[in-house]
């Protein structure tokens, strides 16, 4: 008889932006935890991941952090930087059942 056993703990992910006395923009933030664990016939991956980027007065952070599982062997989920400046992501690649959370936070910098 099988024990039955999947477990996954996400927590992590903050993201922001803030601006130097330049008024030049600073992205901020981080992504980690994550967690995993299985018995079989289930198995567990996770990942975080990343990515800020600025373009003249703008910037864009973005921070993702999840778990994936399955019944069978094979769950996968893997978070890689994709992309520059303001166009900065994480891309998600996740097979079987997809537990995360994240986002991303874009603003500029202006004297008023």
């Amino acid at each position: 008889m099988y024990k039955r056993q999947v477990s996954k703990s996400i927590g992590g992910s903050q993201w922001g932006l803030r601006c130097d006395a330049s008024c030049r923009p600073q992205p901020f933030g981080y992504a980690h935890n994550s967690s995993a664990w299985a018995n079989i016939p289930f198995s567990v991956q996770c990942d975080n991941e990343t990515n800020g980027g600025t373009s003249g007065g703008s910037g864009k952070f973005v921070a993702k952090t999840g778990c994936a599982h399955r019944t069978v062997l094979g769950a996968k989920f893997s978070a890689t930087k994709s992309g520059v400046g303001l166009s900065a992501d994480v891309s998600i690649n996740a097979t079987g059942s997809v537990t995360q959370h994240g986002g991303s936070f874009q603003d500029r910098c202006a004297f008023f």
